[in-house]
């Protein structure tokens, strides 16, 4: 497992604070794999090294008057995937940013509670897909749905699993029904253990509380495992674009889907990112 530290430092105006970065990302020029500007006044910087460095680093970084937040992302071999019991699973997006979202393309939804982070909105309407470019996959997402081929729903249905109900899919440009399904994931899980170290963002309009991230990845409890199903979702609810796509858990499946995936050569398997659930006390 390679550990990866994503930091977002705030420099705001201050030229002392674009200085203080300066001088960090060259001491600790060995550690940092890249730093780039996030946004006006934003830098993004991430760090990958041994225990001590990384100590070093952080010491350093709490000297300065930075403002900063940071979550570990765990980069995981194949083999220790397969092992795990249950993975995090974030499913390809084949589409350009103009075209990421199941709304742009006809979908329905309802208004939600809350214009800004889109609370409660719910989709109303059929599922309405570019089908060209989503048959090249066997599995993929339009924000915030998931869309499966054929072959893959009948490998799904053929060895029983579960937590999902299949969905008809049509062409937004035809409007006829297609030979995709929508998978809608029906099982919701119990809360993160506590020891996940949950970075939460709060919705400045309605003040609802969301997933920003895990500091010590995604952890539950050893009892909490008899909720699990082939297919979850987090109860926490992530939002993936800030203003424009709906809140959705992130999508947890068992160790069962990753081997199901593996042996049935699933299409564009590479652009499928798995992370093992941690299981604790």
């Amino acid at each position: 497992m390679k550990i990866v530290y994503e930091l977002e430092l705030q420099t705001g105006n201050h030229n002392e604070y674009w200085r203080d970065i300066e001088q960090l990302v060259i001491k600790h020029y060995d550690i940092v794999e890249k730093a780039n500007e996030l946004a006006p006044q934003m830098i993004k910087v991430h760090i990958h090294g041994k225990t001590d460095e990384i100590k070093s680093f952080f010491d350093d970084l709490r000297a300065t008057n930075l403002k900063y937040s940071y979550v570990k992302r765990r980069f995981y071999s194949q083999k220790e995937i397969q092992r795990a019991q249950y993975v995090m699973m974030s499913v390809a997006q084949p589409w350009s940013s103009k075209e990421k979202y199941a709304e742009s393309y006809g979908t329905i939804y309802t208004n939600g509670e809350c214009s800004l982070c889109k609370k409660g909105k719910v989709q109303r309407s059929k599922l309405f897909v570019p089908e060209r470019k989503a048959i090249q996959y066997d599995i993929c997402t339009l924000i915030p749905e998931i869309i499966i081929s054929e072959r893959l729903g009948g490998i799904l249905e053929d060895n029983m699993c579960s937590g999902y109900i299949l969905d008809d899919v049509y062409d937004w440009k035809t409007k006829r029904k297609t030979n995709l399904k929508q998978l809608k994931i029906t099982n919701m899980l119990p809360s993160m253990s506590v020891e996940s170290g949950i970075v939460e963002e709060r919705c400045p309009a309605c003040h609802k509380t969301y997933l920003n991230g895990v500091k010590e990845g995604i952890i539950y409890t050893k009892k909490s495992i008899e909720k699990f199903k082939d297919f979850n979702y987090t109860s926490e609810l992530y939002i993936m674009h800030k203003g424009v796509s709906i809140p959705r858990g992130q999508c947890i499946v068992s160790n069962k889907i990753v081997k199901l995936f593996i042996e049935k050569d699933i299409k564009k398997l590479r652009s499928i990112y798995f992370e093992p659930i941690i299981f604790d006390g």
